[in-house]
């Protein structure tokens, strides 16, 4: 997302004043983009995590439930790496 982005989104949600008049300081626009950015990792976590589950828990017989726990610790390390 652009910092102009999350501008608008911030005035949507009344965070900023809607006012073409009124302008946003720089220093509070980086804070808006730094907020996003916390938002936008906490859900990928979230949504990792909610896949992993599904991934280690939904298997006929043992075999495919070790899979299904690989599959879910490399859910998992995608957001040890870095990965969104």
């Amino acid at each position: 997302m652009t910092p102009e982005e999350i501008t608008a989104m911030a005035k949507e949600a009344g965070v900023l004043p809607s006012s073409p008049f009124v302008g946003v300081r720089p220093q509070d626009q980086m804070a808006l983009v730094r907020f996003a950015e916390l938002v936008a990792e906490k859900a990928a976590a979230q949504e990792r995590e909610a896949c992993a589950r599904i991934a280690a828990g939904q298997w006929a017989n043992v075999a495919e439930k070790l899979y299904g726990i690989e599959c879910a610790a490399a859910i998992r390390d995608r957001g040890q790496k870095g990965g969104v």
